[in-house]
């Protein structure tokens, strides 16, 4: 690589709707788990300590387990793996605005979202940027949820 270039890596996850334990593939090997992603995201950041890990929303509703507790169980699995930043997806929302404040509370990440606002006020409900330093370079990352939601 020309030393006048650094790397840097961004890795991305969305719509994980509360699936934790993956899937079989065809050959019985499992897929998509949040272990098996939090593996990469470890071995990702040894590799290249300029990785930085991100979820685009929708980690809510999908599963018995995240329907029975409300999102709570899946901050708590979300906890266990090095996440840098998430921006709400509409799913987020499912239970209802002020339970999500409650469960926000319980991320040990920031959550962004920049096109969420109180209407009375005007004012955001969460962080709607953050910039990371990623090998001395300031990245800005922008939550944004679907105008619909």
């Amino acid at each position: 690589m020309d030393k006048n270039l650094k790397e840097i890596v961004i890795l991305h996850s969305n719509d994980i709707h509360g699936k934790f334990e993956g899937e079989k593939d065809e050959d019985g090997n499992i897929r998509h788990s949040l272990a098996l992603v939090s593996g990469y995201v470890n071995r990702a950041k040894k590799e290249n300590p300029d990785t930085v890990y991100v979820i685009a929303g929708d980690v809510f509703q999908g599963s018995l387990i995240d329907s029975e507790y409300q999102g709570l169980s899946t901050m708590d699995i979300l906890n266990l793996i090095d996440i840098d930043l998430m921006s709400l997806g509409n799913h987020e929302l499912d239970y209802g605005i002020s339970h999500m404040m409650f469960v926000s509370r319980y991320a040990d990440f920031p959550i962004l979202t920049a096109n969420f606002r109180i209407k009375k006020n005007n004012r955001n409900l969460f962080k709607p940027y953050q910039v990371l330093d990623i090998g001395g370079f300031k990245v800005l990352f922008i939550g944004l949820i679907t105008a619909g939601t």
